[in-house]
């Protein structure tokens, strides 16, 4: 009986980091458009190196918040799916072991 309110806890904090992870990599994703709000919270650096090479900027932001989507996602996507759907559990500890790995970065 204790497991369903711990799943849905745990569901909802899982949809919480999704959330907080899809926007975070939104915002990579505005920079590598052009955009410029908030950029100097990131650094002097990165807003001289948007001004020197803004193509090159943009192509590693691109990649930078696909991975952050992807991070933010793929556990959403494995644990939503039906549990007949879902993969094993070896592959389930590889992409925890992925995400917590990247949410360190």
């Amino acid at each position: 009986m204790a497991t369903q309110p711990r799943r849905a806890i745990g569901r909802s904090f899982l949809w919480a980091a999704g959330v907080v992870g899809a926007v975070h990599a939104a915002f990579s994703l505005y920079w590598a458009a052009g955009g410029g709000w908030l950029l100097d919270t990131v650094g002097q650096g990165a807003v001289q190196l948007q001004e020197s090479n803004p193509i090159g900027t943009a192509a590693l932001l691109l990649v930078v918040g696909a991975v952050k989507l992807a991070g933010a996602s793929l556990p959403l996507v494995v644990e939503l799916r039906p549990v007949e759907l879902r993969p094993g559990a070896r592959v389930r500890r590889t992409i925890r072991f992925l995400s917590w790995t990247g949410g360190g970065f």
